[in-house]
């Protein structure tokens, strides 16, 4: 690790790396959890569940367990329930990934115990088993899976959700501010209200599935949008991410309304329009 970027070969003992420096390069491509499908837990008919083969990644580190593993869960208390976590721990001490019952405690309503996550040790909650009083075998009803629950596991995918808009909306305004004193005379921009289509309005086409002698797509939705009517040209429209089931790159006035031009699959749209220009 260092105030360098990853990775270069070293000049005369300049760049030095080390497992940590591939820590810190993997560390904000990817959650921490397990990869889909993996790990999974099965309770066998008597104390013991097994945990299936997959890989764990754990904050820029990850262990692939290649054969099943078979735990012991302890004895049932006399007459109080208990809830065990069946947990991956990242074990910096040891400089391993290791399966584990992470016992709970006796109680008449009882809940699981919070995962260790501080010093050395990270874990992850794959499953939580429910030891009833008494009980001499746990099936799979008392099995739940918990490697989908993004606070105790979750799936490893990518860190990249969403691309924020804030940053180019904030550049659109900018600019068009500066481009309004160099308007010709008599032509008026002004800036339209931000609006949101909610999903369930159906896309219409007006005949067969071809561009139309204009060359604009026959699949479309119309909004009314407060504030818009016809003769009035619209321009530049800023979208978030949802708008990418949006295929044409403007918009125009129908009467009053937006149309939004969408191929044929399209049967719902639900999108923010974060703003656009109203040209006279």
């Amino acid at each position: 690790m260092g105030q360098y970027a990853n990775f270069y070969n070293s000049n005369n003992g300049d760049r030095v790396y080390d497992a940590s420096s591939f820590e810190e390069w993997l560390r904000p491509f990817f959650k921490t959890g397990v990869f889909n499908g993996e790990l999974q837990v099965t309770a066998n008919d008597n104390m013991t569940v097994t945990v299936a083969t997959g890989n764990a990644y754990i904050n820029g580190r990850m262990k692939c367990f290649d054969s099943v593993t078979s735990l012991t869960l302890d004895n049932a208390h006399a007459t109080l329930n208990r809830i065990d976590n069946i947990i991956v721990r990242r074990n910096d001490a040891d400089r391993d990934f290791e399966l584990i019952v992470q016992k709970g405690d006796n109680a008449a309503a009882p809940v699981a115990p919070t995962p260790v996550r501080s010093g050395t040790s990270y874990d992850i909650v794959i499953a939580q088993v429910y030891v009833g009083a008494a009980v001499t075998k746990v099936t799979q009803a008392n099995v739940t899976d918990t490697r989908a629950n993004a606070d105790l596991c979750g799936w490893v995918a990518s860190n990249i959700e969403e691309i924020p808009f804030d940053q180019i909306s904030e550049q659109y305004y900018a600019w068009l501010d500066e481009i309004r004193d160099q308007l010709p005379e008599g032509m008026v921009i002004t800036e339209g209200e931000p609006f949101t289509v909610a999903s369930g309005t159906a896309a219409t086409s007006n005949s067969a599935q071809s561009w139309d002698s204009d060359g604009e797509f026959l699949w479309h939705i119309d909004v009314s949008v407060a504030g818009i009517t016809a003769e009035k040209a619209i321009y530049n429209p800023v979208f978030d991410t949802a708008a990418l089931q949006i295929l044409a790159p403007y918009l125009e006035t129908m009467s009053g309304a937006i149309r939004l031009y969408v191929n044929e699959a399209t049967t719902t749209v639900a999108i923010n329009c974060l703003g656009y220009e109203v040209r006279n």
